[in-house]
């Protein structure tokens, strides 16, 4: 329906960002969001793997086919800050694997 009344919709949001389903779907009908908004992890990586989710679910629904992807595990988005010395990671902090794999081996390099 082209004939949305926008005064009547109230988006809903939590800390500041807007809530979204593992499809990147907003509790508005056929509205999506993707990126810094959804208060994830606010990296251009995410706010991409974010986007291809919602257009393939778009995607799926227009054409009336099965939607066959797997849900996006933020975890293992890379993440990286470009300053010096450049610093990047993926997967869990130290802190969240001890939460979920108890002992570790750590290893340290200069």
């Amino acid at each position: 329906n082209c004939n949305l009344d926008w005064n009547q919709m109230e988006l809903e949001t939590e800390h500041n960002a807007i809530v979204i389903d593992e499809f990147m779907r907003t509790n508005l009908n056929r509205i999506y969001a993707i990126g810094d908004v959804t208060g994830k992890l606010a990296l251009a990586h995410t706010a991409s793997k974010q986007g291809e989710v919602a257009a393939a679910h778009i995607a799926s629904n227009i054409l009336n086919i099965p939607y066959h992807h797997p849900p996006l595990n933020y975890t293992n988005i890379p993440r990286c800050t470009f300053t010096s010395p450049e610093v990047a990671s993926v997967g869990h902090t130290e802190e969240e694997a001890r939460e979920k794999f108890g002992e570790l081996k750590i290893g340290k390099f200069p």
